[in-house]
């Protein structure tokens, strides 16, 4: 498979080797066929919603879609302490009060470190954009510090702080596996012992070779130094029911090395979209050999996402992305929405303060997943990962309205069109 890396604005980069797809567009993985699910039968909570937030200092407008918990890399070590000892909240604490502002909560993201702490013994044999991958630093004081004036900066606000993103690639991480179980081990004393009401989440790979990073990195002994397991479930090249699969390779990891009861978040996955019919900026061309996503296709695939992470035992889902000029969610840095924007909050109202009850698969790829609302009545989200079929909804169920990812409601009269894109079929 043909190896590519892509650059984002926000420096952060990610191996892209796993997101080629067949000039056709998406397609359906042959050897999975039945799913394996992982319910928890409690309610769906409004925290499982996430979104990567980039650009805001560039210009770039909060989220206006309903995500409770923002990422950021805005704590990077290098933007809070760019020389020893002098310290600049502005920018992190910019972002802190807008998510306030909306409701929601940080993760806030740990690496990316300042020249001046680069290991000596490394300097000048990395490249420019390798450097910036997190080395370990002269001394372990040095990083405690650093996270520690971070922690007891937002002290009591229940944060959530994340390790070196995706350590598994050069622009991620360029040390030991050792030095890595440090680092997080350190960071997670000094976060706990200043701020008990914190979260920290282990490294999260990028999914090229991340099953087989994350066993070597869970070997070292590092599952007592976090409190959730963080990976990025990228689902380019798949079909979005892939999750399961990939989520359960996860856990089998997790298990294998005594983790089995530790928490799974998905702090990040996403995919290309081209520019909706409304944005003012040129519309974005193809990038072959990978598979950009046209505005039907981007918001029944970003739905389909959040339904089968919550069946694969995800219990939070960061998308990436809001801010980010090619994983846009939004137009124009969040000034024009566009289908994929008005269906993250649609799968939102469907599944928020929800129990999803049961989900079911037929054989020609109809899904059907049941849900209990707040208020105790049942509805049900129907799509066909394959393509379209028609149905009569079983009479037992007694729903009489379909509601689509664009918000619009339309009484049920007769056979329903299920297709790749989820509906809603309520009484």
């Amino acid at each position: 498979m043909d190896k590519r890396r892509f650059a984002r604005s926000t420096g952060l980069m990610m191996n892209i080797c796993s997101l080629l797809l067949l000039s056709a567009g998406l397609v359906a993985n042959a050897s999975f066929l039945q799913p394996d699910l992982h319910l928890s039968h409690e309610p769906v909570l409004s925290s499982y919603f996430g979104v990567n937030v980039v650009n805001l200092k560039a210009g770039a407008l909060p989220p206006s879609i309903p995500a409770k918990e923002w990422r950021t890399f805005e704590g990077g070590w290098s933007r809070v302490e760019p020389l020893r000892g002098t310290w600049n909240f502005q920018e992190l604490d910019r972002e802190a009060d807008q998510a306030r502002m909306n409701g929601a909560t940080l993760d806030i993201v740990l690496g990316n470190p300042p020249t001046w702490a680069y290991a000596h013994s490394l300097k000048g044999a990395l490249s420019p954009q390798e450097a910036k991958g997190l080395l370990p630093p002269t001394t372990l004081n040095d990083w405690n510090t650093y996270v520690q004036t971070l922690a007891a900066h937002f002290k009591g606000k229940g944060y959530t702080y994340e390790l070196i993103n995706e350590p598994n690639t050069k622009l991620g991480y360029s040390g030991t596996l050792d030095s890595l179980r440090d680092l997080t081990c350190g960071a997670y004393k000094e976060i706990r012992r200043t701020d008990p009401t914190a979260l920290v989440i282990s490294s999260s790979p990028a999914p090229s070779g991340g099953v087989k990073f994350l066993n070597e990195y869970l070997k070292t002994g590092v599952g007592k130094c976090f409190d959730v397991l963080g990976y990025h479930f990228y689902t380019i090249g798949q079909s979005p029911e892939y999750l399961l699969k990939m989520v359960k390779d996860v856990r089998t990891s997790a298990i294998s090395n005594g983790l089995g009861s530790v928490p799974i978040w998905n702090t990040e996955s996403g995919y290309l979209i081209y520019n909706g019919p409304d944005s003012v900026m040129r519309p974005r061309q193809a990038l072959n050999p990978i598979h950009v996503l046209g505005e039907k296709e981007s918001a029944a695939i970003l739905a389909r996402c959040y339904i089968v992470g919550w069946l694969s035992g995800l219990e939070r889902f960061y998308w990436y992305s809001w801010g980010d000029d090619n994983f846009e969610i939004v137009d124009d840095r969040g000034r024009t929405k566009k289908a994929a924007t008005v269906a993250y909050s649609t799968i939102y109202s469907w599944m928020a303060d929800s129990v999803v009850e049961q989900a079911t698969r037929s054989s020609d790829g109809t899904w059907t997943v049941n849900i209990r609302t707040s208020h105790g009545n049942r509805q049900w989200i129907m799509w066909n990962e394959n393509g379209s079929t028609s149905i009569i909804p079983n009479p037992a169920w007694r729903v009489h309205r379909l509601q689509h990812l664009d918000g619009t409601s339309v009484p049920i009269q007769g056979r329903v069109l299920v297709d790749i894109t989820p509906i809603l079929v309520a009484p």
